[in-house]
């Protein structure tokens, strides 16, 4: 028969997010946007991000409310860009519909802010003139020429 772990070894839950630790991370995150979204890998940059990390984590623990790790801060961050980049992408479905059937799910003000910081990444909305799938072609000046199908094949 198979054996269940000890409560030692399971991992332990951490505790809820606070909706004044969620206001405080996006504020915080707001503020440092431009280095967290750098694209540059280097160790330099590397290191202004995790002490970025470290700095949003502390002040958040600041709170008093519970104490977070910067790896849980981070991870926080990246879970709620997910959950917005899903509600606007929706919402974005719907409004490309004609009517009929319920109204779409508002955006919450949570997601909003997260929208209006992410909005000019193209990971979050998308790459710009990519979306149509019609091709338009200007036939001014072209000749047009036929060519001679024969039956053998």
């Amino acid at each position: 028969m198979a054996e269940f772990p000890d409560d030692a070894d399971k991992k332990k839950r951490s505790s809820n997010w606070d909706s004044a630790e969620m206001t405080m991370l996006q504020q915080l995150v707001n503020d440092n946007i431009t280095v967290i979204r750098s694209k540059l890998t280097n160790s330099i940059t590397n290191s202004k991000k995790n002490g970025i990390w470290k700095d949003i984590s502390s002040k958040i623990n600041a709170l008093g409310l519970h104490s977070r790790s910067d790896k849980e801060v981070k991870t926080k961050w990246q879970n709620l860009q997910t959950k917005a980049k899903k509600e606007y992408a929706e919402s974005m479905k719907y409004r490309a519909q004609t009517g009929g059937g319920p109204a779409p799910k508002a955006l919450t003000s949570e997601t909003e802010n997260i929208v209006e910081m992410m909005k000019d990444c193209s990971s979050f909305v998308g790459l710009k003139g990519s979306e149509s799938s019609m091709v338009t072609v200007n036939l001014e000046g072209v000749v047009p020429t036929f060519c001679a199908v024969s039956d053998d094949f």
